[in-house]
């Protein structure tokens, strides 16, 4: 991330961090857009006027979509619950595993999968824990869950040889008890608003694929 973001500035970006994007509306041509946004800290609201617009925030890409005054009726659906994935991190020296291990995915997600680092360690996750609430904080609690469900491909998996290792919220723009949706790239056909392209929904492959999207939202806008 720190590479693309390098490679951004160097091409002329700025990155404006803690500004919060609270709306947008067609400016005076069809050309313009006015980007509403608040600076943390500051209670005021200020207007960038901008030919382009992509939303690619994330979990919060539905609200910031929904949050734009656009020309049609266009709306992207706001889950209430969210997805979380946890990860363990295998603490002992021997090594299981030399290539990933998957097993049958569940729904939400590909089940709780051997993945191997850069530097050789293993670690096992996602699952899919259905929160109401984003917050990043994996239970030690879960490792007997881990440990039942990793058996089920490496039968000799102990319990105690798991510790808690990160986490991460997938972006779904469906709940658990709704039928499974695809990722969103909402264009002016879409809502009506010409320079202006949602993201939403994108979860794993997401990043992996991100250079792919991009070439695909500057061919949305007409810019490839």
């Amino acid at each position: 991330m720190l590479a693309l973001q390098g490679d951004a500035e160097a091409h002329g970006a700025t990155i404006a961090f803690h500004c919060a994007v609270v709306g947008g509306a067609q400016g005076g041509s069809f050309d313009e857009i006015l980007l509403r946004y608040r600076v943390q800290g500051d209670d005021n609201t200020h207007v960038l006027p901008c030919n382009y617009v992509v939303n690619c925030a994330g979990l919060a890409a539905p609200h910031v979509a929904n949050a734009f005054a656009h020309p049609t009726a266009f709306s992207v659906p706001m889950p209430t619950t969210f997805a979380k994935g946890n990860y363990f991190r295998l603490i002992r020296s021997v090594k299981p595993f030399r290539h990933l291990m998957y097993p049958v995915p569940e729904k939400g997600g590909l089940g709780v999968h051997a993945t191997l680092d850069l530097a050789g360690h293993v670690r096992f996750g996602p699952d899919v824990e259905w929160t109401e609430k984003v917050e990043y904080t994996v239970t030690a609690a879960k490792a007997r869950e881990f440990a039942r469900r990793i058996a089920t491909y490496w039968p000799n998996v102990a319990e105690n040889s798991l510790v808690p290792d990160y986490c991460g919220i997938r972006p779904k723009l469906s709940g658990p008890d709704d039928p499974d949706m695809d990722f969103m790239l909402a264009d002016a056909s879409h809502h009506g608003m010409r320079g202006l392209v949602h993201c939403c929904g994108i979860e794993s492959p997401g990043l992996t694929s991100s250079l792919a999207i991009a070439d695909e939202v500057l061919a949305r806008l007409g810019l490839n």
